[in-house]
């Protein structure tokens, strides 16, 4: 019994010259970028809460097979105060996307 999908075959093409990263100038304006470039947070004050947050890297894939991890670090508490009980409250939520370069 063989395994339903191969191991892919050893990549011979340059490894990248740059770490990949998120910069400012390529996320919305509730999002903050790190010092390290690879965490990501938003802000929250005022309503910001409501809008959706989203950030590109500087990289793309072009082909092959990759392998990515996200991981949440902190989950906040997103209630304003002075605000009814029943007004609905903002959703937490994690969408990731690709694109080719």
């Amino acid at each position: 019994a063989s395994e339903m999908e191969e191991d892919a075959k050893e990549d011979a093409r340059k490894q990248l010259s740059v770490q990949a990263c998120f910069q400012a100038p390529d996320t919305t304006l509730n999002v903050m970028v790190g010092t390290t470039g690879n965490i990501l947070m938003t802000l929250n004050e005022g309503g910001l809460h409501y809008f959706y947050a989203g950030a590109r890297a500087n990289v793309g894939i072009r082909a092959g097979r990759y392998m990515f991890e996200v991981r949440v670090i902190e989950l906040l508490n997103q209630t304003e105060t002075g605000m009814q009980l029943r007004m609905p409250g903002p959703k937490h939520f994690l969408r990731m996307g690709f694109s080719t370069a």
